[in-house]
């Protein structure tokens, strides 16, 4: 009978994720693999320390000999994410002249007919929270999400993933970014999926005061100004350029 090697389990990857910053120790891709740094096929065993994150590139390298095992022990004890406060950015494919974005159960569509168009489905006080631009099969989205102290834990800035690392945990698998401040406490949990649709599935973010709780069929926004909270829900926007405008 073939020998099946168990999983890693949830909280030893959650104590490499937290300790490598969420990304790869040589070269901070948010992109990664689980990596022994002390051959499982040896001492067979599943234990925090002794595994790190790589990139799919460096671990290309590390598995064709190219990168030297005492190069990833280095930057394990010293990860290039933990030298800095955010990850370092990754570029999302997006392309096309239609977007699609989800959120709370409301659905904001825009298509470009060749003169270039924009949606922001959220703003709040002039800033947009949400935007995205198409022009010449040219698609930017940018993204701006914060902490109830108005921290930055998530930006997307011309297709370009950035977040900050000095939350509880952070998992990027395949094209879903879920970031936790505590368990069970979800910031944010979205899915990216290229080439033009953006769905926002649950979370609780802040902007200057104001309180979005976001599940996958409605959007709860608590404004300083108004005494009970608006439920944001069901709505279908085709070739607007706004949305929801907190003021």
């Amino acid at each position: 009978m073939k020998y099946q090697r168990p999983a890693i389990p949830n909280e030893v990857k959650r104590e490499v994720r937290q300790r490598c910053g969420f990304g790869c120790v040589v070269c901070g891709c948010p992109i990664y693999e689980y990596e022994h740094m002390k051959e499982y096929a040896i001492v067979k065993r599943h234990i925090s320390e002794e595994i790190t994150l790589l990139c799919p590139m460096h671990h290309s390298l590390k598995t064709r000999k190219l990168l030297s095992p005492l190069v990833i022990e280095e930057n394990n004890k010293d990860p290039y994410n933990r030298r800095n406060s955010y990850t370092k950015p990754e570029f999302l494919n997006y392309f096309g002249n239609s977007a699609i974005i989800l959120i709370g159960g409301s659905t904001f569509e825009i298509i470009d007919d060749g003169h270039g168009i924009f949606n922001i489905p959220l703003k709040v006080l002039g800033q947009p929270i949400i935007k995205v631009s198409l022009n010449n099969n040219e698609f930017f989205l940018d993204i701006l999400l914060c902490d109830e102290n108005d921290n930055v834990l998530l930006k997307v800035e011309n297709n370009n993933v950035i977040y900050n690392i000095d939350v509880w945990d952070i998992e990027y698998t395949a094209n879903r970014l879920i970031i936790r401040q505590a368990s069970g406490k979800i910031f944010i949990d979205i899915v990216f999926e290229v080439p033009n649709k953006i769905y926002f599935k649950r979370g609780e973010f802040f902007y200057k005061g104001n309180n979005f709780k976001l599940k996958e069929n409605q959007l709860l926004i608590n404004n300083k100004i108004f005494r009970n909270p608006i439920l944001f829900s069901g709505n279908y926007f085709h070739n607007c350029t706004g949305g929801i405008d907190i003021q």
